[in-house]
């Protein structure tokens, strides 16, 4: 489906809360072990800030995790 041609909906309540340390652990896609963001090629570090499990800025590039380009992923 494009962008365009989305559902829009009325949202009549939202809430916020806070999660544990264990529930951010269990939604967790990748643990990052290095302040580190790209190679010597320009490339996202696995494990760094800009692993490409955790969403993509880049227009053409697609999320590790759930296989959308930047428009469409939520990150």
């Amino acid at each position: 489906m494009a962008v365009e041609e989305a559902v829009h909906k009325v949202v009549d309540e939202i809430r916020f809360g806070i999660l544990s340390p264990e529930e951010i652990r269990k939604l967790s896609v990748a643990e990052i072990q290095t302040p580190d963001t790209y190679d010597e090629d320009g490339a996202p570090i696995t494990a760094g800030l800009m692993d490409g499990r955790l969403g993509t800025l880049e227009p053409k590039q697609r999320c590790k995790t759930c296989g959308n380009t930047a428009i469409r992923c939520p990150g």
